[in-house]
């Protein structure tokens, strides 16, 4: 028989043991409750990572379909232009135009495009014609076409906030000699055309308040046309061999034959004023005119060289002679067909068809029917009286005026428009545009700038920039509430 004490300990060895089984159950019931925490909170970013996932996927959703709105508008553009050039109509009525180019619906998508022309001050629903600018390249590196030879720094002078010194640094900076118009510009040289406008910030003194403030609306590296007429056709080049250059007059159906032959007549014996010239009745002819001796010909400087003008042709007398070949002649006076009193259709369908430039792509001339002021000033031999004349003259952006009919309404001298000639145009071929992708269900907006090339049979862009319109005038609340311009 066990003994009380003994008992005793043995009831305390059991309480002991016991109370380690129940410390034990404790720190499982610890450690379950810890795995129950993480486990929850492990759930729960879980939870909030699907929800983020699913919200990005649908706001990427959402960015594809506005890119894809705002492409649709660059493609719109491209669609209208291509269209107006083949059918031989393009003009400025595609630089503000609302029913074409404002809150266009894609479908039922319920996303919209909206092509827009910023300027620093206003929005216009439209285009831009790139040739409403000032080519900088051009400028610095076409001397020989038909851009400001000595009169370079004298046409960037005329932009607002720029000195002498910067625009003879800026041509510095582009043009491939190392001949300082300035000390020390050629320091920051280039020797190439630039290829973004940014690249002028490498210049001291030009500042992103006038790059960005005075000069973005006035400058331009793009700017071209083909040498075609309205339609496409290459132009008659009118310093090409006489024989050459008749048949293709008589062969083009604007060319009518008298002026055929006036132009003949000018290559053989030039204006009037010139040398006269003596010629055999054995000599060859062209269009019934005899061709001189020596075969000298005279060139044409511009198209509207023919307007107004005559021609002293040598023509030999029908009187008995003993010997045939003596040079003997009277000069019958020979009138241009073209007249500035002619009418603006008759004068557009020479200065559309004929050319006195062998460059296939003309780049830089001046759409004096849509430049602002400060960038007719650029024109060569340009004044204030002219500008203001042309400006008050010009037709609205829905009429399609050439340039003759500033010759017939009598906007620009004829002395001063043969000046002007080679440095202006009524249309150009490259475009610029801004398509805002947007959509009323979310505040989610896409930009694209693209730069638009129609020279050509088809259409190409020749530069492509993506954005999030977050300043200026494109981050207007409501595109109804941005001011139009007339």
């Amino acid at each position: 028989m066990r003994s009380f004490a003994q008992t005793g300990r043995n009831s305390a060895s059991q309480d002991r043991a016991f109370g380690c089984r129940q410390d034990r159950l404790g720190s499982v019931l610890l450690v379950v409750l810890i795995l129950v925490v993480l486990l929850s909170l492990a759930a729960y970013r879980y939870t909030q990572l699907m929800i983020s996932e699913h919200q990005s996927a649908g706001h990427f959703g959402v960015l594809l379909q506005t890119r894809s709105a705002s492409e649709s508008g660059i493609n719109t553009a491209i669609a209208l232009l291509h269209q107006q050039r083949q059918a031989g109509t393009l003009s400025g009525n595609l630089a503000n135009s609302e029913s074409k180019f404002k809150a266009k619906r894609i479908g039922g998508s319920g996303y919209e495009f909206t092509v827009l022309s910023t300027t620093r001050d206003s929005v216009r629903y439209g285009l831009i014609d790139e040739s409403t600018r000032i080519n900088i390249n051009a400028i610095a590196t076409s001397p020989a076409e038909h851009i400001r030879t000595q009169n370079s720094v004298a046409a960037l002078e005329r932009v607002p906030g720029m000195t002498k010194q910067l625009a003879a640094s800026i041509l510095d900076c582009i043009d491939a000699d190392n001949i300082e118009r300035v000390k020390g510009s050629e320091a920051h040289s280039l020797n190439r055309p630039l290829t973004d406008l940014s690249e002028l910030m490498r210049i001291p003194g030009v500042t992103s308040d006038l790059l960005i403030g005075d000069w973005s609306d006035l400058l331009t590296l793009h700017s071209a046309e083909s040498n075609t007429d309205r339609f496409g056709k290459p132009r008659i080049y009118l310093n090409s061999s006489v024989e050459s250059l008749y048949t293709q007059l008589q062969r083009h159906n604007s060319i009518a034959t008298r002026l055929a032959k006036f132009v003949v007549a000018w290559r053989l014996y030039g204006p009037a004023g010139s040398t006269l010239l003596e010629v055999e009745r054995s000599d060859p002819t062209v269009a019934g005119m005899y061709v001189p001796p020596d075969g000298r010909t005279y060139p044409l400087t511009v198209v509207s060289d023919l307007i107004d003008a005559t021609v002293h042709v040598p023509v030999p007398n029908t009187d008995d002679l003993e010997d045939e070949d003596d040079l003997c002649c009277q000069h019958v006076v020979l009138e241009s067909p073209l007249r500035s009193t002619s009418s603006a259709e008759t004068l557009e369908k020479a200065l559309d068809s004929l050319t006195t430039s062998m460059s296939q792509r003309l780049i830089g001339r001046i759409n004096i029917s849509a430049a602002p002021r400060d960038v007719l000033m650029s024109v060569p031999s340009m004044n204030d009286e002219i500008a203001s004349r042309i400006l008050a003259a010009r037709p609205t952006a829905a009429v399609r005026r050439g340039l003759a009919w500033y010759i017939n309404g009598k906007h620009i001298p004829l002395a001063d428009f043969r000046k002007f000639e080679p440095y202006i145009t009524s249309v150009g071929h490259v475009y610029s545009a801004t398509s805002l992708g947007h959509s009323d269900s979310n505040p989610i907006r896409l930009a694209t700038r693209a730069v638009i090339d129609v020279s050509q049979q088809t259409p190409r862009t020749v530069d492509w920039q993506e954005f999030r319109p977050t300043i200026g005038l494109l981050s207007r609340a409501n595109l109804e509430l941005a001011p139009t311009v007339p």
